[in-house]
């Protein structure tokens, strides 16, 4: 948010003693930099500068000087909530001056400098506490600035009066002020005063005795200067400052008689203009917008030159007119000055720059805010932008819906769309929650065909979720119908697939598969993470079978690979000739959910492969190893050992990383896998460790326990019970606090059937309860184990006494899934 202070700027880097010296290069390098805006590198430049140790004692002064100009400028166009440190950086460099630099001749320029940025920082206070809406707090503030520029400015006008009476015109001294120049210091500090006298005056009510007294006293400081000699700016500067005091005093016939006086004879053309401006001024104040207008047809210019002041009071006499018009309830007059007011403003933005423009919007903002009734487009963004920058949220917020609605009504809806949703900004940026959701779900819904329609009800959307994160408990209501609006509504845009990915999300968190892929399936292949969509619907397809009854689980998982093999399609009947990355997983789940839920359809499954690999030269390594450890399996359950050998030798030839994958995918799957897949996988299994077993010295640690252990289980599936104890009993020796692998090692003992690895593997489950918080879902399930051991080794009794004695300690028996297992256990054991 740019601030509108450029003038202000301006009266920070006035030469205070204009006759001292002429522009210095680095001087005039600053001044372009400020007028740029560049202030952080003017800043830079000064500091480098400083930082010499050559600089003569004037030199140094002068760039302190401009240092402190530039730091001022600089905090001047800050929003109001990022000055604070700029301004105290520019009183600081003053101040450490001082006290590095206390016998430096130019001292006293050092410190008026400082004391104009605190004049400046409060006449700023004032013109903005004038057109803001806190009122009185905000002028009270700047009254105490104010105060403290009026000491600071008094005190060195009575200092540089002293210096004046002390000095000899003719000092030898070139490092020192002369008295020509301390006098005209002088007088640029009297002229200051009365520029703070008339701010002070500013920050009281009309008519109050405190106004009328400040103004006075600048009145008196002014007049001297008005006596200086012609050739002095500053004779010119006083005597319209003068006329400002006078006219602001309620004393018409004076002001009038001194504008007169200036009308006579020839000051230079900014000052004639300056004069015109205040004649126009003076009638409206008089409350005669007739004369003023007449006054303005003298002309906006002299010699091809313009004025932002008599551009302003034109624009105050449009006001005026505007004002008068409405009170009147002359509504077409009303738009018309109106139109011209906006106009206007648009001119005074092209000729004059951002801190006129700023200004001219805030006289149209407070003529909306006194209730004249604006009408038109313009005036309403102006009035917005104006409550925007200074930083009145609520009234930028309504004067934005306001214009939206206006350019909704005439059919602007690119224009009505755009201001709607800059409310709705606001409303983001002040973090109001409950705003952004409303306002960037009306527009989107208002002008749903708009390009950004989608984007925006999206980011209502996700706004929602935010919202909900912060209810207790949490309530995502709102937030999931916001989604099912949002795909409705748009259901072909690149947010509608994301809407779908977080249903999805959401629906699997809570475990609402039939939701969960609905949503995710319905995903299009252009989301970014269309894979990660195909991942999400296999996951939950899985899930979701393995819930399901029997009965029906085979018929959903066709379903799931009649969807996944639509995928791989993608509308046509022929396999792709070039595989996607989503084509590829789209394979690799089709098949898997085949080869675990329906063990008929090796030949189909076989066939899917075969072409995913095929046409997938550049395939990631990762997903190959998996379609090759998958097309191992479908060949192998399809009775063609042969080719799943051969399939087996092309992976021999793989990276270590590749072979651990395809190991994990054959455990993987011998894990969901029938008992008889389970028999054809366990050779295959044990050949991948053969095979990484010629790469073990490029393994760490922890990848040759993961393959020793997935031996382990192999060998147990392929009946060498002996061979695997030996395994298992080796890889708990060396990690003996391994909860799951002891836990991996007693199921595995438990599936023997053999009465010596039913009571080794009951050990284990005893040894594994000793280590485990009592009555956590472990626990019971370690319970349940020693109990269903027993009844594995005929010994009935024993299996009664445990459920018994548990369900007297824990009548839930750890919960629904677990309980309904025990009495299962217990009916059988009784029956």
């Amino acid at each position: 948010m740019r601030s509108w202070t450029p003038q202000l700027a301006a009266v920070l880097v006035v030469v205070i003693a204009g006759a001292l010296y002429a522009q210095s290069t680095d001087e005039r390098f600053l001044a372009g930099l400020r007028d740029r805006q560049l202030f952080e590198l003017a800043e830079s430049f000064c500091r480098q500068q400083l930082a010499k140790q050559s600089l003569t004692d004037q030199a140094r002064a002068q760039l302190t000087r401009e240092y402190i100009r530039t730091a001022a400028a600089h905090a001047a166009h800050l929003p109001p909530v990022d000055r604070e440190p700029v301004w105290q950086s520019a009183r600081s460099i003053a101040a450490d001056f001082k006290r590095n630099h206390p016998d430096n001749a130019r001292q006293i320029l050092v410190q008026v400098q400082d004391a104009l940025v605190v004049l400046s920082r409060a006449e700023l206070a004032r013109i903005e506490a004038e057109v803001g809406a806190a009122g009185a707090p905000a002028l009270t503030e700047a009254r105490g600035q104010v105060r403290e520029a009026i000491r600071l400015l008094s005190d060195l006008e009575r200092k540089t009066a002293e210096m004046v009476r002390e000095a000899h015109r003719d000092r030898p001294d070139a490092t020192e002020l002369s008295a020509d120049e301390l006098i005209s210091l002088q007088n640029n500090l009297q002229f200051q005063l009365a520029r703070a006298y008339r701010n002070q005056a500013l920050c009281y009510a009309a008519n109050s005795d405190d106004r009328i007294s400040a103004l006075l006293q600048a009145i008196r400081t002014l007049d001297p200067l008005t006596q200086l000699t012609n050739g002095d700016p500053l004779m010119w500067r006083a005597r319209i400052d003068l006329i400002v005091c006078l006219r602001q005093l309620g004393r018409w016939t004076e002001a009038a008689a001194r504008i007169a006086e200036l009308e006579k004879v020839t000051p230079p053309v900014n000052v004639q203009l300056r004069n015109r401006a205040e004649r126009i001024r003076l009638e409206i104040g008089q409350g005669r917008p007739e004369k003023a207008l007449t006054a303005l047809q003298q002309g906006r210019s002299i010699d091809g030159q313009i004025s932002a002041e008599l551009d302003f009071a034109m624009l105050e006499i449009f006001l005026a007119f505007w004002k008068a018009a409405a009170k009147q309830e002359q509504t077409q007059q009303a738009e018309q000055w109106q139109k011209k007011a906006a106009q206007t403003v648009k001119s005074i933005e092209r000729l004059h720059g951002d801190y006129w423009l700023r200004r001219a919007q805030a006289q149209l903002a407070l003529a909306a805010r006194a209730g004249v009734g604006a009408s038109g487009l313009d005036v309403l963004i102006m009035a917005a932008e104006n409550y925007y920058r200074r930083g009145e949220l609520d009234d930028a917020v309504e004067a934005y819906d306001q214009a939206g609605q206006h350019a909704f009504d005439n059919s602007n809806l690119d224009q009505a769309f755009n201001l709607k949703r800059t409310a709705g900004v606001i409303e983001h940026k002040r973090k109001n929650l409950r705003g952004v959701i409303d306002r960037f779900r009306a527009v989107a819904l208002a002008i749903p065909k708009h390009e950004q329609a989608a984007a925006t009800h999206w980011f209502a959307t996700r706004n929602a979720a935010d919202l909900a994160k912060q209810q207790e408990p949490i309530d995502l209501t709102e937030y999931l119908a916001l989604v099912d609006e949002h795909v409705n509504t748009w259901p072909s845009s690149p947010t509608a697939d994301e809407a779908r990915w977080w249903r999805g999300t959401l629906a699997e968190s809570r475990r609402e598969w039939p939701s969960a892929i609905a949503a995710f399936q319905a995903i299009t292949p252009s989301f970014k993470a269309f894979d990660q969509a195909i991942a999400a619907t296999e996951r939950c397809w899985r899930v979701q079978l393995e819930e399901m009854d029997e009965s029906e689980r085979q018929t959903e998982a066709i379903r799931a690979t009649e969807h996944f093999e639509s995928v791989i399609r993608d509308g046509g009947d022929d396999w792709p000739t070039d595989w996607t990355p989503a084509q590829q997983m789209a394979a690799t789940a089709a098949a898997s959910i085949r080869l675990r839920y329906t063990p008929d359809s090796y030949s189909a499954t076989t066939e899917l492969l075969k072409a995913a690999i095929a046409g997938s030269s550049n395939a990631d390594k990762t997903w190959l190893s998996s379609a090759r450890a998958l097309y191992v399996v479908s060949l192998a359950g399809g009775g063609d050992s042969q080719g799943a050998t051969a399939v087996m030798r092309e992976i021999s030839t793989a990276s270590p990383a590749s072979l651990l994958a395809m190991l994990t995918g054959l455990e993987t799957l011998s894990g969901q896998a029938s008992e008889k897949v389970r028999q054809d996988l366990a050779p295959l299994e044990l050949t991948a460790v053969k095979l990484l077993d010629e790469h073990k010295d490029e393994l760490t640690a922890g990848q040759r326990a993961e393959i020793s252990r997935v031996c382990g289980l192999a060998l147990a599936t392929t009946g060498k019970m002996e061979e695997a104890n030996d395994v298992f009993s080796q890889l708990i020796k060396a990690d003996p606090k391994n909860a799951d692998l002891r836990q991996q090692y007693a199921t595995m003992l438990a599936k023997s059937g053999d009465e010596k690895w039913l009571r080794l593997g009951l050990d284990q489950w005893r040894l594994i309860l000793r280590n485990i918080e009592p009555k956590s879902p472990l626990w019971f399930q370690a319970r349940y184990q020693v109990a269903f051991a027993h009844y594995q080794l005929g010994e009935k009794g024993e299996a009664v006494k445990i459920i018994k004695y548990l369900k007297i300690l824990s009548p839930d028996l750890g919960g629904p899934a677990m309980r309904e297992k025990f009495l299962a256990l217990l009916a059988k054991c009784e029956g």
